[in-house]
Parts: C-alpha cells; sequence; structure tokens
C-alpha cells in the first residue's frame, strides 16, 4: 500500500477530478465547484513547488489529493486515503 506522500505525488489531479465527476467546460481551464451553482468555474488544479495543488477560490478552500476527496466526497481523511488506494 502507497504512503500518503507516495499517493499525492502519484496521483493525476485532473484524472482524480474527473473520476469524482467534476465538470469543466471545455478541456481548460477550470471545473466547476461541487457544493454550488458555479456559472463560472472556480476550482483550479495547478502545480506549486513540484506538487500538483488545487483550490475552489469561491470557498477558499484547497490542498492536495486527500483533501480534494475529502470536499467532493465530504469524507475524513481516513476514508479517503482508502478511496484513492482502491481506485
Amino acid at each position: 500500500m502507497a504512503s500518503v506522500e507516495e499517493l499525492k505525488q502519484r496521483i493525476d489531479l485532473h484524472d482524480l477530478a474527473n473520476r469524482l465527476g467534476l465538470s469543466r467546460p471545455g478541456d481548460r481551464g477550470n471545473y466547476r465547484s461541487p457544493h454550488h451553482d458555479d456559472k463560472s468555474p472556480s476550482l483550479s488544479i495547478f502545480e506549486k513547488g513540484g506538487v500538483w495543488r488545487w483550490k475552489d477560490h469561491s470557498q477558499d478552500t484547497g490542498g492536495s489529493c486527500i483533501d480534494l476527496v475529502c470536499y467532493v466526497k465530504e469524507m475524513e481523511v481516513a476514508e479517503a486515503i482508502v478511496y484513492l488506494h482502491d481506485l
């Protein structure tokens, strides 16, 4: 089983966002926030310091792949780690 740090390095956040059902107009740009009607997509995925991160600018929250699963699926961290391992 991969460590938490390995998960953060291995997981493609764009692929994860698609698997989590986040919608994205076109194939570029931001995703729509999963928790409200987001006419102007506000959830961005970006690389910072060699690590992929995400931020929902409308909710001022973000983080790693684990945080994205917690945010979208409304899970606790332990559940999100199991979910990512199962993917």
